[in-house]
């Protein structure tokens, strides 16, 4: 999975829709994050940098 517009070294954050946290990956300039450890379900991404909060929801297959 990849996401535009991280900077290097910004944690991610994944939640289940019921708010369990059950992964962090750090982001990579220009790099995939791997989430092929997670169970097929919808999370909801966290990322923090510069002071602000990115929330996206996510569907894994």
């Amino acid at each position: 999975m990849a996401i535009e517009s991280l900077v290097s070294g910004t944690p991610v954050e994944f939640f289940t829709l019921t708010g369990q946290r059950v992964a962090v990956r750090i982001a990579q300039q220009n790099a995939a994050i791997d989430v092929s450890g997670l169970a097929p379900g919808t999370y909801v991404l966290r990322a923090r940098a510069d002071g602000s909060v990115r929330n996206a929801r996510f569907i894994k297959w």
